[in-house]
């Protein structure tokens, strides 16, 4: 529909325009007020969303600190992290520090006073190691304030080390054994300088955010973010000393700003305060409480004027506005019902588009405006690029991925139930068949394999050719992955034997496959480079269920469907299945034998 085709431009224009007259004729003889309850209103949604969006950020922070601090203590107590090996302690220390922006220090300290410390040094941020043994250890005398005999962890009020340009808040992490004895003692330290950073970048010179303690000391402020080692700090219009000196203590003074406050919420307040004869607006957020002795309030000035307009409304100025509103909100829905149309298809197919529901989505039909019929062909060729897309990727996985409402994944231990499968003989197979009958055996195959798989919730990992490996537990947390996985298995087993049988009557050779199925602990997430990442598991235990596969071939050769499974998987399994034993294997790449059962 190329021609006759009316601009969008033109035609909104065309009523913009022509609404823009007709009301400044209206309007050009009314005086026009902005509203002092509204701007109250605004300004206070906006200050308490500001202070609730950097309370927020740093909690996050310190909530990671917290996780990264138990996650090191799982694997100091489980042994996966060894506290004797210093390169290994050394190159932990060194990945946990840079992972994290937020943190400048980790610290390993021995019960003798040896001490592993890993620190961001200079503006560049160099992430710099040192082991010091209990002899030369000066990192113990620099931080023995923190070091104490208390036993749970616990955050330090801000604390400077000597020979630092600033100080630290330090979160103290004793990791005890199972006899109460100290193994080590870790410190994970955040900067003074590297929060006011952040504070600085969303900070402007009359407007900036900082933190105060319960005793309404200045802990941050965006200055401490440039000082340097002569202690010179950026020119903002309230500096650090000021607050320090002045603002805090007029606040016990100070008259409220009773109209922002009441627009902000509880748990906030809000002061009008006068520095260097200039007037500001001072919010503060609620206190907020770590375990420990860390307790802050976010606080954020502006100035004053922002709240001066003029309360004066008059009453003919609503009148008229409400009569004009009535007018062009008729006008205005009409052309919205003409526009919204192929928008509100747009929308529905984009909702589907979330949930990987590509199917069921309906083509936007073509329209005369210009600018709608380009949408309307531009959506159609998405929802064509999509639907070829989504031929090449796990949209069961995909979609699953989508409602964690997590952006990425990162690497966790589960304990997850594996399952392999492939075709025995494959290869002898194909040598009797044709390209395309290769190919078309192996498409149904592989989608008879799925269908049973998706049926028991779990997902599929990868293709490997004619081999399929998917897991159970993940993304999706399941109490005991074992029993989805051997009623997939057990659902392969049974159409896969149906298949066998139409295959026989069409003169077909029967196809015989294995199946291994091993449950333990992995690491799922994302893995690979940027610009390619697959969600999936790492671990031993993905070896042994590939190793029992492979079995299946010197435990039953001729059988048309073999499914092995470890000692682990049947201790997980109730009364509906059943098992026998096949006896102990020597699996290769495994030390110690593993005893194997057969699911019937």
């Amino acid at each position: 529909m190329s021609g006759n085709r009316l601009r969008l431009a033109t035609l909104l224009c065309s009523f913009v325009v022509g609404s823009i007259l007709f009301t400044g004729a209206c309007i050009f003889l009314l005086e026009w007020t902005a509203n002092r309850t509204t701007v109250n209103r605004v300004m206070g949604l906006f200050s308490a969303n500001r202070l609730e969006q950097l309370q927020r950020e740093l909690t996050q922070s310190i909530d990671g600190i917290e996780s990264q601090a138990e996650y090191t203590e799982r694997g100091i107590l489980s042994g996966s992290l060894s506290l004797i090996d210093k390169e290994e302690l050394d190159a932990y220390a060194y990945g946990l520090t840079a992972a994290t922006s937020m943190l400048d220090q980790v610290v390993f300290v021995s019960p003798d006073g040896a001490a592993l410390f890993v620190a961001r040094t200079g503006d560049d941020g160099v992430l710099v190691p040192r082991y010091v043994s209990a002899e030369n250890s000066s990192i113990v005398a620099r931080i023995e304030g923190l070091i104490n005999k208390q036993s749970d962890p616990f955050w330090a009020s801000p604390y400077a080390v000597q020979g630092m340009q600033t100080n630290y808040i330090y979160y103290v992490h004793p990791v005890l054994d199972k006899e109460g004895d100290r193994l080590v003692t870790m410190l994970f330290a955040i900067s003074i300088k590297r929060i006011s950073e952040i504070l600085r970048s969303i900070s402007k010179n009359d407007l900036a955010a900082f933190l105060i303690d319960d005793q309404q000391r200045v802990l941050v402020h965006p200055d401490l973010a440039e000082v340097n080692s002569e202690g010179t700090s950026s020119q903002h219009a309230i500096k650090s000393e000021v607050i320090t000196e002045e603002i805090l203590e007029k606040l016990k003074n100070a008259v409220p700003a009773t109209r922002l406050e009441n627009a902000m919420g509880p748990n906030f307040k809000a002061f009008e305060i006068n520095i260097e004869d200039k007037d500001y607006i001072l919010t503060v957020g609620p206190l907020q409480k770590r375990q420990g002795s860390l307790t802050y309030r976010v606080a954020w000035y502006f100035p004053a004027d922002l709240l001066r307009n003029s309360p004066v409304a008059q009453g003919r100025t609503g009148v008229v506005a409400l009569a004009l509103i009535a007018v062009f909100a008729f006008l205005a829905g009409a052309v919205a019902l003409y526009l919204v149309r192929p928008v509100r298809s747009a929308a529905l197919g984009v909702a589907k588009v979330h949930q990987m529901d590509l199917k069921d989505i309906s083509e936007i039909p073509r329209s005369r405006v210009r600018e709608l019929d380009d949408f309307a062909n531009s959506f159609n060729r998405m929802l064509f690029g999509l639907r070829m897309f989504s031929r090449y990727v796990p949209t069961q996985l995909v979609s699953k991925l989508i409602q964690s409402g997590k952006k990425s994944h990162e690497g966790e231990e589960r304990v997850l139930s594996v399952l392999f499968t492939d075709i025995a003989g494959f290869a002898a197979l194909s040598e009797q068949m044709e390209t395309q009958e290769i190919a078309h055996l192996i498409n149904q195959h592989l989608t008879l394999i799925g269908n049973a798989i998706s049926k028991h919730d779990g997902t599929i990992d990868k293709y490997i050719g004619d081999s399929v490996m998917a897991f159970w537990g993940a993304p999706e947390p399941i109490d005991n992955p074992a029993i989805p996985a051997v009623m997939a298995a057990t659902e392969i087993s049974r159409v896969i034997k149906g298949e066998n049988t139409a295959r026989v009557m069409r003169g077909e050779i029967p196809i015989r496959i294995r199946i291994g199925i091993h449950m333990g602990p992995l690491v799922v997430g994302d893995f690979g480079a940027p610009s390619r990442v697959n969600y999936t598991v790492i671990g031993d235990t993905v070896n042994i269920a590939s190793r029992l596969e492979s079995l299946g071939t010197e435990v039953d050769p001729y059988a048309d469907v073999i499914t092995l499974i470890s000692q682990e998987m049947v201790d997980h399994l109730n009364d509906m299945f059943h098992v026998e034993p096949v006896g102990e294997f020597q699996l290769k790449g495994r030390a110690a034998p593993t005893t194997v059962y057969r699911l019937r």
